[in-house]
């Protein structure tokens, strides 16, 4: 009887945790990530805290001890990732109001995506940079630079037109040529990867020029490792 109670009490302090952190997030604007962030934490950390807890014998007090805990790193983790999203926001703004640069939460907002229009940044068919390209990374590496407590992704896409092996290739060396761009401006190497898509996962349709020209991208993933 009583172990049930305890889970009970466990259950209920959880429940009443994440009501807490899910309606912070919804009343205070600019802040969502953050909050959203504090509300994960918090659930996950009461849950690791209840099983220390219930190995201990008190399940009611690791839980709650936990979720504070969990609240804080959620919430330092969430507002690393708001910050970096609004000073890229600022410096690209011009651009993203030209549709030559998307910035997008994603993963559930634990990432943040940073989409090149390869138009805008290579020469046709090549995987050489151009000045206006450089010019976009030298803010991006800044901001990089600002925040390092993360991984940097960067995959290359193509559009259909063309053979698989030869969109592969192009994908692949304008993802290199960002990863090495970026290093160039003092990213670190070793948080960086560099992968080509080929023609794979297009966000548009090919059989157009206007969504063959989304479809040519390359994507630059910022996941923090750290709060």
């Amino acid at each position: 009887m009583s172990v049930k109670n305890n889970y009970r009490k466990t259950a209920l302090v959880l429940l009443m945790a994440g009501t807490i952190g899910l309606a912070g997030c919804a009343t205070t604007p600019g802040y969502e990530n953050t909050q959203r962030g504090a509300a994960i934490g918090t659930l996950g950390g009461g849950i690791a805290g209840a099983v220390i807890g219930n190995q201990s014998g008190n399940p009611r007090t690791g839980a709650a001890i936990g979720a504070a805990v969990g609240a804080l790193a959620g919430a330092g983790y969430g507002r690393y990732l708001d910050n970096q999203q609004r000073e890229l926001e600022n410096r690209l703004a011009s651009e993203r109001a030209a549709n030559e640069v998307a910035v997008q939460r994603v993963n559930q907002g634990r990432a943040l995506n940073v989409r090149l229009n390869s138009t805008t940044f290579f020469r046709f068919g090549t995987a050489e940079l151009v000045g206006d390209g450089q010019r976009v990374l030298n803010d991006v590496a800044d901001v990089l630079n600002q925040y390092p407590e993360s991984r940097v992704n960067i995959t290359g896409y193509t559009d259909s037109v063309g053979t698989e092996s030869y969109n592969q290739q192009l994908s692949q060396q304008r993802a290199q040529a960002v990863m090495n761009y970026l290093g160039s401006r003092g990213v670190d190497t070793s948080r960086m990867s560099a992968m080509g898509m080929g023609e794979s996962n297009p966000i548009a349709t090919n059989s157009t020029e206007a969504g063959r020209q989304l479809n040519r991208r390359v994507e630059i993933l910022i996941q923090p490792t750290t709060a």
